[in-house]
């Protein structure tokens, strides 16, 4: 990983290595838990100026998908209900914990591919794939199944080696014009 070890003189230790860190505030550190740990209860020790705060046991897993955003291909805006996805289109759902990802060139796609629904409908997955320069962050591109109820509510959910996340979106007629 290219993120430092120390930020703003805090250290993560996960299992007393090292966690790369993206943001340091005083009431928020987010760090990235590395690659090779096995899954299960993990020890995570926040250092401040080289003093050690409280270590708590972490469960870590191979997947725990949680999704952030989920925006149209074609302008990366998110979807709403005022500009809601229409059946055939191209969505980006953006997401962590989907698991190693391996590849060349910045295209490192996930070693397992999930499976997602839109209103119970199964949707074609095109890709699952890491962001490049956004560590932990994935993409996971794909095409809104037909058959899908209109609302401004429809559950969109990802599954992934077992563990699943849940977003609702906004699903247009499939005549809809945006």
């Amino acid at each position: 990983s290219s993120l430092p070890s120390s930020l703003a003189n805090v250290v993560v230790a996960v299992n007393g290595a090292r966690a790369p860190l993206l943001f340091v505030s005083p009431h928020q550190v987010n760090a990235q838990i590395p690659w090779a740990l096995t899954p299960g209860p993990v020890a995570v020790t926040i250092f401040v100026e080289g003093e050690p705060g409280n270590t708590v046991l972490v469960n870590v897993a191979d997947f725990a998908p949680g999704i952030f955003l989920v925006a149209h291909e074609q302008d990366f805006e998110p979807v709403t209900a005022t500009r809601p996805a229409i059946a055939g289109q191209a969505l980006l759902i953006y997401a962590t914990g989907l698991g190693p990802a391996s590849g060349a060139a910045g295209n490192w796609q996930t070693w397992t591919v999930p499976t997602v629904t839109v209103g119970d409908q199964p949707a074609e997955v095109e890709s699952s794939q890491l962001v490049r320069g956004a560590a932990g962050l994935y993409q996971v591109r794909i095409r809104v199944p037909g058959g899908v109820d209109p609302g401004t509510a429809v559950p969109l959910v990802l599954t992934i080696g077992g563990a699943t996340a849940k977003i609702s979106v906004a699903v247009g007629e499939a005549s809809s014009v945006y």
